[in-house]
């Protein structure tokens, strides 16, 4: 899949955008959890992954919220910019993970 290439899968940053308004959740949560994967590249999709967090599908909504926090930085403006799109944005210093609260 593409969420397994990784920042290799790069090219694909823009089709997997596209597929975030998809009719189908699975599509949204796939494409949502392969942006988070992808790293950098997929930052500038960062408007389109917050606007999932209001999906209808808890597992789209969870998905987009990895994306998020995995596109994170730790600091400068861009931190202050994923923090401020995922209120209750919070580090885990133990399992070194990050999560918007997503209900």
């Amino acid at each position: 899949s593409l969420a397994e290439l990784g920042p290799r899968a790069a090219p694909a940053v823009t089709a997997l955008a596209a597929a975030l308004g998809d009719a189908d959740a699975d599509v949204r949560k796939q494409s949502a959890f392969a942006l988070g994967r992808i790293g950098d590249p997929a930052n500038a999709e960062l408007l389109a992954l917050k606007a999932r967090l209001d999906d209808a599908d808890r597992s789209v909504r969870l998905s987009a919220a990895y994306a998020l926090t995995a596109l994170a930085p730790t600091d400068g403006p861009s931190a202050a910019r994923t923090k401020s799109m995922c209120p209750r944005y919070a580090r885990s210093p133990t399992r070194r993970s990050m999560t918007c609260g997503v209900a």
